[in-house]
């Protein structure tokens, strides 16, 4: 697995000195350029509260599997990840610059939460689940079957695949409601288990507990039934959750800094 991100920057070559003037083996005249806006200079009022409490102690370093190790182990597994085109997972990420994420949340505009947008030093960003997908190369599908089966899972199927078709295996449920709420892990077979790793350290950035949430029981079940996830909007629906409050710790870090990249979103040399 992945180490946790560092705050390193990939640099362009090019140092700025404290008056924002740039020195570098360019000929073109500079001094009249507007310095740009870098750490809290950047940041927008609404996520000043944010930036304060999300340090970056409370970073979770992205996690990615190694692909060989899984096609020796488990080459159905292997192949099942190619056909949903999920091969992200198997990308490491490399260094990730802890400073550009940080501003990447907090001048996310999640009071507008439609436009799906962001200043990121001086450029305007567009953070849309159809360009993260495609950033990603997952597939661009509707969510509703996925939110569907969440509120009417197969319970009977699920128990059978995940269990084997003589297990007695019960859901716990809501004293109130009795809504159906988490399954057991410890009656998981091995495949179930090596799914559910994957899913929760590579999209979920999360550790399986003891009771799994159904939300995580039915992404499991569609994968291993091969049926396509919208893996953009899982992601912005916690990158949302990471954003408007302060209890969790914030996530995603590699994959935003190479989405940013993508784009040639400045970076200094060191960000502070």
């Amino acid at each position: 697995m992945a180490p946790k991100g560092k705050n390193v920057a990939i640099g362009s070559g090019t140092k700025r000195s404290r008056k924002g003037a740039a020195t570098g083996s360019s000929s073109r005249e500079t001094t009249n350029l507007p310095p740009k806006k870098f750490g809290k200079q950047a940041l927008m009022h609404y996520g000043e509260d944010w930036y304060e409490c999300e340090q970056e102690s409370k970073y979770l370093g992205d996690e990615y599997v190694d692909e060989g190790r899984l096609r020796q182990e488990f080459p159905h597994i292997h192949t099942q990840i190619h056909a949903l085109g999920l091969q992200y997972v198997f990308v490491d990420q490399g260094e990730c610059n802890l400073s550009l994420v940080r501003e990447f949340y907090v001048n996310w505009n999640t009071h507008h939460i439609k436009l799906n947008q962001g200043l990121i030093r001086d450029s305007r960003v567009r953070f849309t689940l159809e360009a993260l997908n495609e950033f990603l190369g997952t597939p661009n599908c509707g969510n509703s079957e996925f939110l569907a089966m969440i509120e009417r899972p197969y319970y009977l199927d699920i128990r059978h695949t995940f269990c084997g078709v003589n297990s007695i295996a019960r859901w716990d449920r809501v004293r109130d409601t009795g809504r159906h709420l988490t399954l057991y892990y410890g009656h998981f077979n091995l495949e179930v288990r090596i799914w559910l790793k994957y899913v929760c350290s590579t999209l979920l950035s999360c550790k399986h507990t003891t009771n799994v949430t159904r939300e995580r029981v039915v992404l499991v079940y569609r994968w291993m039934k091969g049926l396509p996830m919208n893996v953009g909007a899982i992601l912005e629906q916690n990158m949302l959750k990471f954003r408007t409050s302060k209890r969790w710790h914030f996530c995603y870090g590699s994959i935003i800094n190479r989405y940013l990249r993508a784009l040639q979103i400045e970076e200094e040399v060191r960000d502070m």
